[in-house]
């Protein structure tokens, strides 16, 4: 009586088959640092979407100006008085005179905040500090 074998198969890391990709949405995380015991997996929530305009819309510019233009001025350490602003297809321009470096870049990074607008043109100059006094020889 003839018996045949079958011929033992090994399957190499490359066929194994790769598990499915899973969606952020479904991902689970536990509580604990074991999954077990009684931990239950909690359900990842996506992140909130309200307030995003659909694409192809954003914001109006004038809202934008007169938002950046109010920051600006609520802001405690800028003197908005000498700055400009402009907004054209939600990118701001600042333009104008500040007290210093510091200012220049506060004003931006508040431009920089306001809802809406995809970039800020800093066009803001420092003004000079006055010469300080010499004392005379004599």
């Amino acid at each position: 009586m003839a018996t045949t074998r079958k011929k033992a198969t090994r399957i190499s890391a490359r066929r194994r088959p790769r598990p499915a990709a899973r969606s952020p949405l479904a991902e689970s995380t536990t509580s604990g640092q074991f999954y077990g015991g009684g931990q239950t997996p909690r359900t990842v929530e996506p992140e909130p979407t309200a307030g995003r305009y659909p694409r192809g819309h954003g914001r109006p510019d004038e809202r934008i100006t007169e938002e950046v233009r109010d920051r600006l001025t609520a802001h405690s350490y800028l003197d908005a008085s000498d700055i400009e602003v402009s907004v054209r297809e939600q990118q701001v321009a600042l333009r104008g005179r500040v007290s210093d470096g510091r200012a220049k870049s506060l004003a931006q990074d508040v431009a920089k905040s306001v809802a809406g607008v995809h970039a800020v043109r800093n066009e803001l100059r420092v003004r000079p500090r006055p010469a300080a006094k010499q004392p005379r020889a004599g």
